[in-house]
């Protein structure tokens, strides 16, 4: 059953929403996302609030633009956006309105560097940056693990980094959301989803994709696919994380004291490398699920003792404590102490 009712709300955002508190989140060709408060002073939330221009939608994409908020009330709020509502105005106006976070994944990206003191990404990563991205993939696989869980599996297929929200909870803890479910679709083992005709064409999964820098190839050839499309796509997430470009790995150019245990954060490295090669290839059926990657949390992290022996993680500390965002020394300190 849809969520969203055929009778509109004429003004509904106008009349409920705030405009002087209205900033732009993002936008696209079709929709841009606010941060807004409403007017009624009394809820003292911020919302993101989503307004698709439907009369810019080909069919195909009117229709996930509507199952959008569908699949938000499904996926548990652990691991998406909250939804809190949606409407349309006429016909040519749709609105989602969920909560809102407070930065996307690409916000710390382009942060993260320059807060460990890294002056480019040739420069190697040392064990307190390694250690904080080992754990921020690790929450991003989990999110995803969890739609691949769902029965039937939800497969994202817009997965990057603007499309993974921080959020900083009621009790000072920082975690992870997905969101924009736009281009989601259910999977069900026992379908087919490939194009081989005119006819497949518009029956298949895919008619639209999304930024082609994260897509698995047989996505954009419409080939028959499943949730491994999710984790190539997590593959150029996790090269972005740790500044490995995954189309250029060659594991046979590591020296030999990478391939021991002797040292943590080389071993990491190495391990990381041959994961991220494995969640690339072309072929779906050779990449890992995120199951099995998370199996190997423990080869391509470093353990906490590690990083609270370093003779320099006081030094980090205090770094990280001048920032400006306090994700990354929230994020780094509670995963350095939690039990």
């Amino acid at each position: 059953m849809s969520i969203i009712t055929n009778s509109s709300r004429y003004n509904y955002y106008d009349e409920t929403f705030d405009s002087k508190s209205e900033s732009t989140i993002g936008s696209g060709f079709s929709a841009t996302v606010y941060r807004v408060k409403p007017r009624d002073k009394a809820d003292g939330q911020t919302y993101a609030v989503k307004r698709i221009t439907l009369s810019r939608l080909n069919e195909k994409q009117k229709s996930n633009a509507m199952k959008e908020s569908e699949f938000l009330v499904k996926v548990s709020s652990e691991v998406a956006v909250k939804y809190i509502d949606s409407w349309l105005e006429g016909n040519s106006l749709l609105y989602i309105q969920m909560e809102a976070c407070d930065q996307s994944l690409r916000h710390i990206l382009e942060a993260k560097r320059q807060a460990f003191g890294r002056q480019s990404a040739e420069e190697p990563m040392k064990c307190h940056e390694w250690y904080l991205s080992c754990h921020i993939y690790r929450e991003l696989l989990a999110c995803v693990q969890c739609l691949h869980d769902m029965r039937p599996q939800l497969i994202h297929r817009d997965l990057k980094p603007e499309n993974v929200l921080i959020q900083r909870q009621a009790n000072g803890q920082w975690c992870l959301k997905l969101c924009d479910f736009g281009l989601s679709t259910l999977h069900n083992d026992a379908m087919e989803y490939y194009r081989s005709s005119q006819k497949d064409q518009k029956e298949s999964h895919t008619q639209d994709v999304g930024d082609l820098r994260y897509i698995a190839h047989e996505v954009v050839t419409s080939r028959k696919y499943d949730t491994k499309a999710d984790v190539y796509s997590l593959a150029i997430i996790g090269g972005e994380l740790f500044d490995i470009n995954v189309s250029a790995i060659n594991l046979n150019n590591f020296p030999d004291d990478y391939l021991t245990r002797d040292n943590p954060l080389n071993a990491a490295v190495y391990e990381m490398h041959k994961l991220l090669d494995s969640m690339f290839v072309m072929k779906p059926s050779l990449r890992p699920n995120c199951g099995q990657v998370l199996d190997k949390y423990d080869n391509w992290s470093i353990a906490k003792t590690v990083v609270q022996k370093d003779s320099e993680v006081d030094i980090t500390v205090d770094k990280l404590l001048s920032l400006e965002n306090k994700f990354f020394c929230d994020f780094f300190l509670n995963k350095l102490h939690d039990n």
